[in-house]
């Protein structure tokens, strides 16, 4: 992987960095919002912000071992800007809930679509690599998003009665 490539992907990372922490402060903003339903909001909060270490563990990989010759390449590629946007919709949706203009009813589908949308799942599918310890942190992400949406199904499911 040439020096730029690898400076674009360590970008694009440190971008989805970024969204994990605002996705973890909107769900502290629902629970704070709806404090019947704290726990669960707080437990996503809380697995967002285990992400976001998971996913500066996945830019320090790329940069330790493409020195050693280990091949990173984009397999899915996305853009900073692109990252940028879905950022700023994440943070509108915080203040929304924030002042009261969103229903808990519609922050679970509104979180079901983020969770669900190209930018947050299969952080697996994003660099192709051999690296198996790459693989097993971006597989682990992958994994607990998957559970975030079983949760967030289930709740609105549990909601419809």
């Amino acid at each position: 992987m040439t020096n730029g490539s690898t400076d674009e992907l360590t970008k694009v990372l440190k971008a989805m960095v970024d969204v994990e922490v605002a996705l973890a402060d909107l769900y502290r903003a629902c629970a704070q919002t709806w404090e019947g339903d704290a726990v669960f909001w707080s437990a996503l909060s809380a697995e967002e912000i285990h992400h976001t270490e998971s996913v500066r563990k996945l830019a320090g990989l790329i940069a330790r071992k493409t020195d050693k010759e280990q091949r990173f390449e984009f397999h899915r590629p996305i853009t900073v800007q692109s990252i940028q946007t879905f950022l700023a919709g994440i943070k509108q949706q915080a203040q929304r809930v924030r002042q009261g203009a969103i229903s808990e009813k519609k922050m679970l589908a509104i979180a079901l679509d983020i969770e669900r949308s190209v930018m947050e799942r299969k952080y697996s599918e994003i660099v192709k690599t051999d690296d198996v310890e790459y693989q097993t942190v971006a597989s682990a992400i992958d994994d607990q998003t998957a559970a975030h949406v079983a949760r967030l199904e289930k709740k609105m499911a549990d909601q419809r009665g």
